[in-house]
Parts: C-alpha cells; structure tokens; sequence
C-alpha cells in the first residue's frame, strides 16, 4: 500500500506488532467491525474511555500526542499490528493518539469481543503479555538512557559517544529520540560555545592592566581599577601606563555593542591606544590618530568613547581629551566634585575628526573618577537609573583618598540601587588618588 507523504522512514518497524501478529490475526478472524479509512482520519484520541481495539490489516497508521505546540509524532504502525489491547482489556483511557497515515483497512474490536476471544484462547493473553512485558523493557532502557544523557547534560559532563545510541532508539521512542539527540546536539554547541567565551574572557582580561610590580607609580599616586562585564565578554576598557618617569598616561573606553564583536573592537581600541601613546607628543594627537585607525578597514561600524589622559605628577597638570564618554569626576579635598565634559566625537566615527585638548589641575587630595555608563544607567527592577545625581551624592561622601575603596564603593552603590535586577550593561570604574608625602617638618 502506498504510504502517506508526512511518514516517517528511518524506523520501518512495528509499533505494537505481537511476535506473531499473523497468528493474532487468525485468532480475531472475523471478529469486528471491517473500517476502510482515508488518510488522516483518527482512530483513537487521547484521553477517551477505551472501548475497543484495532488490527491493522492494511495501510499504516500514526501514533502522536496532542500539545500545544502542536502534534508530536512517537511512532508509526504498520500491517499486521494489534492496537489498543491493553486499554481495552484494562478499561483505562487512552494514553496516545492514532491516525491514518494512508488509505488503511482495520478492524475494531469492541472490549467483550476481545475478552471472550482470549478466553477461548489463552495464548492470545500470553502473546499479549509477553510483547507489553518486551516494551514495557524496552522503554524502561530507553528512559534509562535518555536520564543518564539529562544528567550528564546538567553536569556538564555529556559525552557525543551518547549521540551514537540515540541514533538507534525503539520505534516506540523513535520522534521523542530525534527531538532529544537534536537538544543533545544544541546543548553540547553550546557547551563548547560557554567554553570558547571562556577563553575569550580571559584573553580579554589579560589586555587589562592589574597593580603589581611591573608599574611602579610615582609616591604620592594611588590607582586601582575594575571592569566587570554584562556577559562572559564585555566592551568596556582601561587602560593605565607609565610614559617616562614622570608622565601617567590613563584611559578608559567603552565600545558600542556588547558581546564578542565589542569584544573584539576592544582588543582593537586598547592596543592602538597603547602603541600610538608611546609616540605621540600630547593627548590630542593620541586621539586624532587613535580615530584615524579605528576608521579604516572598519566594516562592522564599530565605534568607541574614550576619555584619554596623561597626567603630570612633576606639575599635578592633568591633560585630556573626553571623546564623547561619561563625564569624569575631580573630587575636591573638601569634596566638591567637578565634571569633565565632552571634549569630541567617539573614535572610529569619522575619519578626520579630532578632539580638543583641555588642561586641568590634580591638587593634592584630589581624586579623579573614571566610569562608563554601566553606573550609571544602572537600573533597578522598575526601570529607574541610578543617574549621575546618585553617583555625585556618593562622591561627595566619600571622605578619604582610597582609590580602591573609592572603586568599590561606587561599584557597590549602583549594585545595590539596582537590587534584584540584571545587569544590563558592562560595569567599569577607575579612580586615581593624589596624596603628597608629608614634609618633615611641616
């Protein structure tokens, strides 16, 4: 008989076929009701109360269940096959629903009739019992398997040999095992995803500088700095490095976009920063060349803001640029902070444009804040931000010149204004601290 079109052919097997389904055939010869039915017509529902079973005599039939995201196919039938058996004899409701998968001739069997044919002839019972006790084992392998792989799926320890015995499920299980080895596949590509941006991360943050030996800052300067990223890779930078003895060039940025493309542009931005700031005469120039090079060969339109620094500890004069980033502050000694305003465009907008330079005073106790938008757009579970306002209350509490205190507290007052709420944003923050040595004597 031709089969339907939507039939599936990897597993031509029987669904519920007995070990000698010809011989059951015989034994319910004449028996029923002769149905002659189209494709697509249902034979048995879901859920309703089992009154009789089929012999499927000709065609094939489809077993599935009913959802809400529509029809899951777990097997297909085909000739010779007794269908609905245990139901019928059990008197419970349907477990699966049936349809023609092509033009069929079956036989329906009410319950009584069905009865009173194993009565007469036991061995139909047993045939009955014997393939339910083989499928009832076969599940139970099945389910066994399909544990283990959610188990080793969770713990991040699924082996793909697994793939090669979902290859080969029961019929019984054939579309629930397609659907599983298919989310088996998903999970372990996301697996080596996780682990690829893994190693993306700890790339990204060895472009970072950390304090430790290798720059020694003059006496009297106190740095620290942290980036935390929204995702396993962030856009945001930093960046801080001795010129010479007595010049600190500084310099925070974040890149447009989240994720591994900004990722990437990072990379990009931090090390044309550094090679071009060991050679060019001011701050200015840094960020007219720096833009000049994120411009070329720039097809994903990738851009950044930057503030760029170089501070003088000989004089206390602090040149910068702001390239369209946050506003730093300069906290007073007595606390007053004040914002450094937008001094240019983005790097890697357009080619030619520049930024204005401007000059400034770092007095001793003064403190300089460098953050991204992370702080403060910062928002809590009802979208409020925590907003520079905050952010200048927290400043201007602040009390002491410790620049990794200072680094935290901020850190830690947008957390806590955001609460419960997920970070949105890359998070990064610098302060640099002035404090002279004390004279002897004075």
């Amino acid at each position: 008989m031709k089969q339907g079109d939507n039939q599936d052919r990897r597993q031509p097997a029987n669904f519920r076929s007995l070990p000698n389904a010809q011989e059951a055939s015989r034994m319910l010869h004449g028996l029923g009701e002769r149905l002659v039915l189209e494709p697509g017509v249902d034979v048995i529902t879901l859920g309703e109360s089992s009154r009789s079973a089929f012999v499927l005599e000709e065609g094939a039939l489809t077993v599935y269940t009913p959802t809400a995201f529509g029809d899951v196919v777990l097997a297909h039938i085909e000739p010779p096959s007794l269908i609905g058996e245990i139901a019928a004899l059990a008197q419970t409701k349907r477990t699966a629903s049936v349809k023609t998968a092509s033009h069929s001739v079956l036989r329906r069997i009410d319950s009584e009739a069905l009865l009173g044919a194993g009565m007469a002839n036991p061995e139909l019972f047993i045939q009955v019992i014997r393939q339910l006790g083989r499928e009832i084992d076969v599940i139970n392998n099945a389910i066994g398997l399909y544990t283990n792989s959610l188990q080793a799926l969770e713990q991040s320890v699924f082996d793909p040999k697994l793939l090669e015995k979902l290859a080969n499920p029961p019929p019984q299980l054939a579309q629930f095992s397609a659907v599983f080895e298919r989310f088996a596949e998903e999970i372990s590509f996301k697996k080596r995803q996780q682990e690829e941006l893994a190693s993306a991360a700890m790339i990204q943050q060895s472009f970072l500088p950390t304090m430790g030996s290798s720059l020694k800052l003059p006496p009297g300067l106190d740095l620290a700095a942290r980036m935390r990223p929204a995702r396993q890779v962030g856009g945001d930078f930093y960046d801080y490095f001795m010129l010479d003895d007595k010049r600190l060039f500084i310099a925070i940025g974040d890149i447009c976009g989240k994720g591994m493309p900004a990722s990437l542009f990072m990379a990009v931005a931090i090390t044309t920063l550094r090679s071009i700031a060991q050679q060019a005469p001011d701050v200015a120039a840094i960020a007219k060349a720096a833009n000049a090079l994120l411009c070329r060969n720039n097809g994903s339109s990738q851009f950044s803001t930057a503030f760029l620094a170089i501070f003088d500890t000989a004089t206390g004069q602090l040149s910068y640029c702001n390239c369209g980033h946050c506003p730093p502050v300069v906290i007073g000694a007595a606390g007053s902070p004040d914002l450094l305003a937008a001094t240019g465009l983005p790097l890697g907008l357009y080619d030619h444009a520049s930024a204005t330079q401007r000059e400034i005073m770092i007095n001793d106790g003064d403190t300089l804040l460098l953050y991204s938008d992370g702080i403060t757009e910062a928002a809590n579970l009802g979208g409020e931000e925590f907003g520079e306002n905050r952010l200048l209350n927290v400043l201007a509490d602040n009390g002491a010149s410790d620049a990794e205190r200072l680094v935290e507290r901020v850190i830690a007052s947008a957390d806590a204004f955001a609460g419960e709420a997920e970070q949105a944003d890359d998070i990064t923050c610098m302060a640099l601290a002035l404090s002279l040595p004390k004279q002897e004597g004075s």
